[in-house]
């Protein structure tokens, strides 16, 4: 059995860790602006609660934001430049080790080579964060971004063939030998692995963005029942995948559907808006809305599983443009022993 356990993302955290935006090759002028008070408004709520972690590139940088805070409890900066805000897929994935946590480091190569250069370089961000902290990092030989898993804590982890099997990750690996690295690294005991993706995700099918553990027996999963919307046959193909899935210990898993919002649109392109993309926090969740009619119905879904925190909706219409949203521009910190 493994010393490791990933821990759901429900469970207590000390930090959630933020990249400060800037890349103007990711949002026009005009939506960076919007972005940035996407952000200020993140970490404004968590940190009534909890810590925020916020990698800038400066302290200048970092002296600009706190003049935009009304608060600056429970707000810790660190100047760690990055190329992009995504640090759900190159931050520090937090497990725990015998009841100790540390920090887990696996390989970045910008989903796939699809960006240049510059976009690796982002995965040096858990050797600063570990240090800094003075926090234990394990480094893994195994290219996995944080949205392509998801896990109820208790040994199952979700995860995509779109995306961990593809070749642009870990070509020379089987199912079996990805599965074998995710057992030994996060103390996993089951491995699902859906099918099926969303249009506008340059990640391959994150699973963030289609499939969430809301309860160790419970998932929420995208639905699509216009049979004239592009997404519609990849939702199809997905739910299939999921058909009568069950936890490590052989227990049936919930499934509770929920909506797709109305298609969002960047420049004629569909964008991968979904409000599966949520955070979970310590007191609240943040779920992306895109300002239409299905919003209020994902908030009611999403809350009813956490009736002990506080749902709150964020127009990420802008944010999406980018081609993520809540979910992929964090990360959180499981809190130490």
């Amino acid at each position: 059995m493994s010393k490791y356990r990933l821990p759901a993302e429900w469970e207590k955290q000390e930090a959630v860790i933020l990249s400060w935006p800037h890349q103007p090759e990711t949002w026009s002028p005009e939506q960076l602006l919007e972005v940035e008070k996407i952000y200020i408004r993140l970490i404004q709520e968590i940190s009534e609660h909890q810590e925020v972690w916020v990698n800038v590139r400066s302290e200048e940088e970092s002296k600009t934001i706190k003049d935009r805070l009304s608060s600056q409890q429970n707000i810790r900066f660190f100047i760690n430049p990055t190329h992009d805000a995504w640090v759900r897929d190159y931050g520090p994935i937090s497990v725990y080790q015998n009841n100790k946590r540390l920090m887990t480091k696996w390989q970045f190569n910008g989903w796939g080579a699809k960006y240049e250069d510059e976009y690796f370089q982002d995965g040096k961000i858990p050797y600063k964060i570990a240090s800094e902290t003075k926090t234990e990092l394990k480094e893994i030989d195994f290219i996995l971004e944080g949205g392509s898993i998801e896990v109820n804590g208790l040994g199952t982890l979700i995860t995509s063939t779109d995306c961990l099997l593809n070749a642009n990750r870990n070509q020379s690996l089987s199912k079996n030998e990805i599965e074998a690295i995710l057992c030994k690294n996060l103390g996993i005991t089951k491995v699902i692995w859906a099918q099926g993706q969303i249009k506008g995700d340059d990640t391959d099918g994150h699973i963030d963005d289609a499939v969430r553990f809301v309860g160790l027996k419970d998932i929420v999963c995208i639905s699509e029942d216009n049979p004239e919307d592009s997404n519609f046959e990849g939702i199809a193909t997905l739910h299939k995948s999921l058909k009568d899935i069950t936890d490590q210990d052989g227990n049936p898993i919930n499934i509770t559907k929920i909506p797709m919002p109305d298609p969002v649109y960047y420049k004629e392109n569909r964008l991968p808006a979904s409000y599966a993309n949520f955070l979970i926090t310590n007191k609240k969740i943040f779920v992306p809305i895109y300002n239409c009619e299905k919003d209020k119905e994902a908030l009611q879904i999403i809350s009813k599983f956490f009736p002990d925190r506080k749902t709150i909706g964020i127009d990420c219409t802008d944010l999406v443009a980018g081609f993520g949203s809540i979910h992929c521009v964090s990360m959180q910190v499981t809190r130490g022993s």
